[in-house]
């Protein structure tokens, strides 16, 4: 998640977030088949009907994912929150994280 510097283009926000994460994740391109930026204020976010919803872990090693499209449960902060109750749990059981 990356909040938006209001005095810079949307454009130029989107290109410094995507930069920053190919800078992080090195050859997390070769993963990427689709790039979506959701770009929203989350009091006015809606449900979908037969959405996807993300996986905690993924297919690029350390990396995670947490928020409110990677848990089914609730809606919004809390949604948000139980997600990384979850990704608590696949820490520890990958004892990346020590109880």
């Amino acid at each position: 998640m990356f909040s938006i510097d209001e005095n810079n283009s949307l454009e130029s926000e989107k290109l410094d977030a995507y930069e920053t994460i190919l800078r992080v994740y090195p050859g997390i391109n070769e993963h990427i088949d689709m790039i979506h930026y959701q770009i929203t204020v989350p009091e006015k976010a809606s449900v979908a009907i037969n959405g996807f919803i993300a996986e905690t872990v993924t297919p690029v090693k350390n990396l995670y994912l947490v928020g409110t499209d990677v848990d089914d449960r609730s809606m919004g902060i809390t949604r948000a929150a139980y997600s990384v109750v979850k990704l608590i749990a696949v820490l520890r059981k990958e004892q990346i994280l020590n109880s």
